[in-house]
């Protein structure tokens, strides 16, 4: 049994809708990996805030490739804030500590800082679901910023990606490692304070010498999916004013720690693997190549086997001209019923006409007929003279016209001797009368009109 063609332009449209849901409900094209590059326009990419912070910070904002300890060690940046934002984090604590004592200051925004920093510093990057939250559960997480001596206390809404950390107290025994006397005694205060069944540290702030520390537990809040949510540009502006008015300096390079286990570090994520469909098609050479063949096969069986069927065209007939047909049969009418007072007066009143829309003058009105005179002759060419008889004829004529029929029809209805007879009957006996009485008249009164009708046209 052979399918009807709309059946193959049904299944083609089918499949197509079918691919098209399929690659709607596949996993996103984003590329769901921290990388903190600065010409990186991924999620979690730091292009945006870089361009951002270049416009935001007065005193001047840059991006550097040299590892934070040369940052820290060139005297050029002695009096700079250095930026470091990146899920994990290994630096000198010495020379760090130099540097800071000197004037400098230090943002470290990590998920996970070395052994040496950890112990030096008394700070640990801990995940949040240990202290009662849970973050499968939480979209959002809710934090507060204390008032302090710039800002007023204000509350932020950071999604849960963001906000998967707290900063607690280094405890090197969790870890395997022995206790030790701690090299720097920093005064912590608290910046940034999580909300749960207790409110844990997320942003902590130290004086040391002339400069200060920032810790904070929150890169990703650095990204461009980060500055772009919320109101998160705000938390992030007043983040980066707590290590004071300084020219700043971004290093994209941490001396990066393999991330620990547990630990979110960089590299693929898992969300990565979920591709969509027609991404994972056309990225593999053969699926491509499969899928262009089958493409060109569908392509081909609708022009050869689909095509809709040619059908005979019947041939139109050329329509007939109806108004001339409409024009012989009533001259031909006339002429039987010899009604040729009635074309005259048709022919005067078509003429009158004409002469308004080309002339702009009125024949009929006797007031002003010498002035229509000589219009009509300046456009027509026909003298003055010649015009002014014609129109005096066709005066003359409906003039005599009235008394003669009014003569013919008394002696129609004296003939007749019927009172019932139709006034259509009657008028049409007095015009056959009248008609052939003078027809030579009339005659060459209609072509004395169309001589002055065709010159005014012409």
């Amino acid at each position: 049994m052979k399918m009807s063609h709309y059946m193959y332009i049904v299944l083609g449209v089918t499949a197509i809708v079918i691919l098209t849901v399929l690659t709607c409900t596949s996993g996103s094209t984003f590329t769901w990996s921290p990388t903190y590059e600065a010409d990186d326009k991924e999620p979690y990419g730091c292009f945006v805030f870089d361009s951002i912070m270049r416009q935001s910070v007065g005193q001047g904002y840059d991006v550097s490739d040299r590892p934070a300890d040369s940052l820290i060690a060139d005297p050029q940046y002695k009096q700079h804030t250095i930026l470091i934002a990146r899920n994990n984090v290994d630096i000198v604590t010495e020379k760090a500590m130099e540097f800071v004592k000197k004037g400098g200051s230090i943002i470290v925004c990590a998920n996970n800082i070395s052994h040496a920093m950890g112990e030096a510093w008394n700070t640990e990057m801990q995940r949040r679901y240990n202290y009662g939250l849970q973050p499968e559960k939480d979209l959002y997480i809710h934090v507060r910023y204390p008032k302090d001596e710039t800002y007023p206390a204000r509350n932020y809404i950071v999604s849960a990606p963001i906000g998967n950390f707290c900063i607690g107290e280094y405890d090197p025994s969790y870890y395997g490692y022995a206790i030790s006397e701690k090299k720097y005694n920093l005064k912590w205060t608290d910046k940034l304070l999580m909300g749960g069944c207790e409110e844990w540290p997320m942003v902590k702030v130290a004086n040391y010498g002339k400069g200060r520390i920032v810790v904070c537990c929150m890169p990703l809040l650095f990204t461009n999916y980060g500055i772009l949510e919320n109101d998160n540009y705000n938390l992030i502006m007043r983040i980066v004013s707590i290590a004071g008015r300084k020219p700043m300096v971004r290093t994209r390079n941490a001396n990066q720690l393999q991330p620990s286990k547990g630990n979110n570090g960089e590299g693929q994520n898992s969300s990565d693997n979920h591709q969509a469909l027609m991404k994972h098609i056309l990225s593999s050479t053969p699926l491509r190549t499969a899928f262009n063949l089958m493409i060109l096969v569908f392509l081909l069986f609708c022009i050869f086997s689909a095509k809709r069927k040619q059908r005979v065209v019947p041939v139109m007939k050329k329509k007939m001209n109806g108004q001339l047909n409409f024009i012989k049969q009533i001259g031909s009418m006339h002429k039987r019923k010899k009604a040729t007072d009635h074309i005259i007066k048709t022919k005067y009143r078509v003429l009158t006409e004409n002469m308004k829309q080309k002339a702009g003058v009125d024949i009929a009105d006797p007031d002003h007929r010498t002035e229509a005179i000589q219009r009509i002759s300046a456009l027509s060419g026909i003298s003055e003279a010649d015009i002014e008889m014609t129109l005096n004829n066709m005066d003359r004529y409906f003039m005599e016209r009235e008394k003669e029929m009014e003569r013919v029809r008394a002696d129609v209805m004296q003939e007749k001797g019927d009172a019932s007879w139709p006034a259509e009957m009657i008028e049409l006996k007095v015009l056959q009368k009248l008609s052939h009485s003078s027809e030579k008249k009339m005659t060459r009164l209609i072509d004395s009109m169309d001589q002055i009708d065709k010159k005014l046209q012409g």
